[in-house]
């Protein structure tokens, strides 16, 4: 975030909400409960995916990572394949409607698979009734779409690894010394962290890449762990950036 769009936000805070203090976080910051901890954040939302180390409670920004294949390109690959298969047009009434149906039908019926190859022909086929009243049934479409977290492939993306090769890649940027601490600390967070089986996948292939490292892969209910750090925050953990300071000389005032 750069110094004019800060000092924007400030303003605006400041003279408009008069709210007394702020502090600009990274939410991986948020996300370990104990702030001077050592993990992995691998953050799924609904544009990004992004894998941020977190040493001693400080943010090795070098080594993290990010990329674009998250829910809204889950949702798009979902769509494609319906349409493909049903012929039918989800934003042919309404432009953005097909869309929220599609969300939907992702949250609702969609999973990880444990092993995408051998589960193809064991998927239990759900009924799904379109807006024109035509029944259709979903059934490998339900674990195709997040298997694009694992094989960007499947969408075009051949530069792109699967999550946990990346989760791998991520922590071997970093110092030696916090490997086994990275490892044993990777939590999983975003809206699009919450499919069924996502966690044990992930689990189950960074096992496979390294069968000699204690692996823990974890998850907060509902995926509230940043909500719930900002609740129960120590002042003294931020710095923060206080009105009456930033009014009397904020014109000088560095921003980290």
């Amino acid at each position: 975030m750069d110094y004019s769009f800060k000092e924007k936000m400030l303003s605006l805070l400041f003279n408009r909400f008069n709210v007394n203090a702020v502090a600009f976080l990274n939410p991986a910051e948020l996300t370990l409960p104990d702030p001077l901890s050592t993990g992995v954040i691998v953050d799924i939302g609904d544009s990004t995916t992004k894998i941020v180390p977190v040493c001693r409670g400080q943010i090795n920004y070098k080594a993290q990572y990010s990329h674009d294949i998250a829910g809204y390109a889950i949702i798009e690959y979902l769509t494609k394949l319906l349409e493909n298969r049903y012929k039918y047009n989800f934003n042919a009434d309404k432009v953005g409607h097909g869309f929220e149906m599609v969300r939907k039908i992702k949250e609702k019926f969609c999973y990880v698979a444990q092993n995408f190859i051998e589960e193809r022909s064991e998927v239990i086929g759900q009924y799904v009734e379109l807006p024109n009243g035509q029944l259709i049934i979903m059934d490998i479409e339900r674990i195709q779409g997040p298997e694009i977290l694992f094989q960007p492939n499947l969408i075009g993306r051949n530069q792109i690894k699967s999550l946990p090769c990346l989760i791998e890649k991520v922590i071997n940027r970093c110092d030696a010394v916090h490997h086994d601490e990275l490892y044993n600390n990777i939590i999983l967070t975003g809206g699009s962290s919450c499919f069924n089986g996502l966690k044990e996948r992930i689990q189950k292939d960074l096992s496979v890449l390294l069968p000699n490292r204690e692996i823990n892969v974890k998850t907060f209910p509902q995926r509230k762990s940043t909500w719930i750090s900002t609740a129960i925050y120590d002042k003294k953990r931020y710095n923060w950036i206080n009105k009456n300071d930033w009014k009397f000389n904020h014109k000088k005032t560095k921003f980290i």
